[in-house]
This record gives structure tokens, sequence and C-alpha cells, in this order.
């Protein structure tokens, strides 16, 4: 191989990674001034409260996908169907974020049960 073969083949090489660098680590450009940056406002303290991931007496049977008004057997039987698909043993050999967001949905469902099954034992 000659002196000319060697360089030809270490520019395309750096050549090469620099471009499949830049597609696949695309940089924003950082603004100039930091007051120029886009800021979301805070969420006011009532749509706080009206967050979708809270189990409380209003939602509980939204989800466990049954009517409101359901009994003590459906109520069971929706906890052990929706469990089933999110149980922490069942995706312990997934990635770190789906076993995270497995189990914040399985304590979802384990509190919208037992708010259900309180009310059921209630009235």
């Amino acid at each position: 191989m000659t002196p000319a073969e060697i360089v030809i083949s270490l520019v395309g090489l750096v050549g090469g990674y620099w471009v499949v660098s830049a597609f696949l680590n695309p940089s924003k450009p950082s603004p100039q001034n930091p007051q120029d940056e886009v800021r979301r406002p805070e969420p006011a303290a009532a749509e706080k409260s009206t967050d979708p991931s809270r189990v409380d007496a209003t939602n509980w049977h939204q989800i466990l996908e049954v009517p409101a008004d359901a009994d003590a057997d459906a109520i069971a039987s929706a906890y052990r169907r929706k469990i089933s698909q999110y149980h922490p043993d069942k995706v312990a050999q997934m990635g770190e974020e789906i076993r995270a967001v497995a189990a914040a949905k399985s304590q979802q469902i384990n509190s919208a049960y037992d708010i259900g099954m309180k009310l059921r034992r209630r009235g």
C-alpha cells in the first residue's frame, strides 16, 4: 500500500466518522441570551390536581376500566386482568425504563383496586 493510499484511507475514515457523528448526535445551538430560552410556565394548583396518574375516588373505575357502579366481582376481575399486564415480575427482563413505567402503573392499579373495594364495602 502506498503512502498516498494510506493518507486517503485515513482521511476517508476521519471524514466518515465526522459525518456519522453529526447525524447521530445533532447538537442544538445554545442561545446567546439566556432570556431567549423558551420556558414553560408552572402548572396551576388546579391543573396539578387533575393529574391522570393520580388515583382517587373519582377516577378509580377509569383505571380499572369498569363502570363506576361495578360490583366487587367485576372489580376483582378487572384488577387481575390489568395487573397481569403491568406486574413487575412480567417485565423483569425488559429495560429499566419499561420496568419503572410498569412499577408505577401497577401501583396505580393497586390503588384503584383498593379504593374500589373500599367503596363497595361501604356502599
